[in-house]
């Protein structure tokens, strides 16, 4: 079943826009899953967690982050919630 989970942060259907942001910036992130699966969005910025919801389109489930008003690192990783379990995805 994993297998059919997909994000590459280098293609413009699963990111976009491509590249470092600007300062309040916005880019959708996207994530392909099975229909029985629910996706969120961990996003880690200056020492918090942000935990978001994201928007279920066929198979791909998609998520509208906006940058920090200040300069520095963003990470982030995929939840998704399956019939097997808790899955953690990073492209």
């Amino acid at each position: 079943m994993l297998d059919t989970i997909l994000h590459n942060s280098r293609d413009k259907a699963f990111r976009d826009p491509q590249g470092a942001l600007a300062c309040g910036e916005r880019v959708r992130l996207s994530i392909k899953t099975p229909g029985e699966t629910r996706a969120r969005l961990r996003v880690w910025e200056n020492g918090r967690e942000l935990l978001l919801e994201g928007e279920k389109n066929g198979s791909m489930t998609d998520f509208i982050y906006r940058a920090p008003n200040w300069p520095g690192l963003v990470w982030y990783y995929f939840v998704i919630d399956t019939p097997f379990g808790t899955k953690y995805y990073s492209g």
